[in-house]
């Protein structure tokens, strides 16, 4: 029995423990199992999470974005594009291309530069003048310039290469002394100066009748006295007084608001002393005021040109300068007069 008992005895320590054995071997198995198990799913989310596309959202914008510009690109390359610019830039500002002048050998002496009555300029002017088959003295004058204005036009060239009277004042306007008849002188001028641009009526001022003749800012002045009826003073048929250059400087602008059709120079002349009052005579005086180009838009311009200063009017407020040949007037808005006859220096 005992035997029995200790063999029992050990079978049952051996089928329990046994029994343990495979108890902690099936806990062990099924805690890999759920260690393998977490593992996958953690494997499989670290995967899941690699191809997401939240993960590269911005890069996906941005590769459409460059995709779009490429694409625009190679539509219209760069260069491409710059010259269509250009292209249009060009037609809007695209000028016309002036008609280029002929160059054979008779176009290039009418298109010659000449000057009115320059003997440095007489070789030239006689070629002109054997050219329109007329008397070549070498000087240009009406005759020449009358030849001169009907030959461009015959061959169609700018009438502007035709030379125009000297504009100096204080010396004869194209050569007319005053006191020549009317239709006279008007005939010499416009041969000399072209078609004028203004006519005036016949107005009254310093007790007669005047008329002004315009070409740009130069001015003829013609003048006629018709007699009163007690017979006090003699009628004057109209006739030529004397010519001015009248002009205003737009400060703003900064030009002068009419054309000036030459260039205008100053002859030599003697500087009168005036006062300012009108009830006493100008003074003759030994300085000399030599010629020049004087034209200045202020009155400060002026006198640092001239070398003088001018003198305030005690009745009029304007400012003057007087020689024994020309008197200026500068009315301080800008306004300049410039006038060449003794007899409008009275009036005026």
């Amino acid at each position: 029995m005992s035997e029995f008992f200790e063999s029992s005895e050990s079978e049952n320590i051996f089928v329990s423990h046994t029994r343990g054995l495979r108890q902690r071997n099936a806990v062990i198995g099924i805690l890999i199992a759920i260690i393998a198990v977490l593992v996958a799913i953690l494997f499989v989310k670290g995967c899941d999470d690699d191809d997401s596309p939240s993960s590269i959202p911005v890069v996906v914008e941005e590769s459409g974005t460059e995709g779009s510009e490429s694409e625009g690109s190679e539509d219209t390359p760069p260069e491409a594009a710059a010259e269509e610019e250009d292209d249009n830039t060009d037609e809007e500002e695209a000028v016309v291309e002036p008609t280029p002048l002929p160059d054979d050998p008779e176009s290039q002496i009418l298109l010659g530069d000449y000057a009115w009555l320059d003997p440095s300029r007489s070789e030239a002017t006689i070629a002109l003048q054997e050219l329109l088959d007329i008397e070549a003295d070498g000087w240009y004058g009406m005759g020449t310039r009358e030849a001169h204005l009907a030959a461009l036009e015959e061959r169609g060239l700018p009438i502007s290469y035709a030379a125009i009277c000297d504009l100096t004042v204080g010396e004869d306007l194209c050569g007319v002394s005053p006191d020549t008849a009317y239709e006279e002188t008007l005939a010499t001028l416009i041969s000399g100066l072209g078609s004028p641009d203004n006519e005036t009526e016949w107005y009254e001022a310093c007790y007669a009748e005047y008329k002004d003749v315009s070409w740009g800012a130069v001015y003829a002045r013609f003048v006629k006295i018709e007699a009163d009826e007690d017979g006090q003073s003699d009628s004057i048929p109209p006739q030529y007084e004397g010519w001015v250059i009248s002009n205003q400087y737009d400060s703003g602008a900064q030009e002068w608001e009419k054309a000036f059709p030459a260039e205008v120079t100053f002859t030599e002349s003697n500087l009168l002393d005036w006062g300012g009052d009108v009830s006493t005579a100008p003074e003759l005086t030994e300085t000399v005021i030599p010629s020049g180009s004087y034209l200045a838009p202020s009155q400060e311009e002026f006198e640092g040109l001239v070398g003088h200063q001018m003198v305030q009017d005690r009745m009029w407020g304007f400012f003057t300068l007087i020689t024994d040949q020309y008197k200026i007037v500068n009315s301080g808005t800008g306004n300049w007069d410039y006038l060449t006859s003794t007899s409008m220096l009275a009036c005026e």
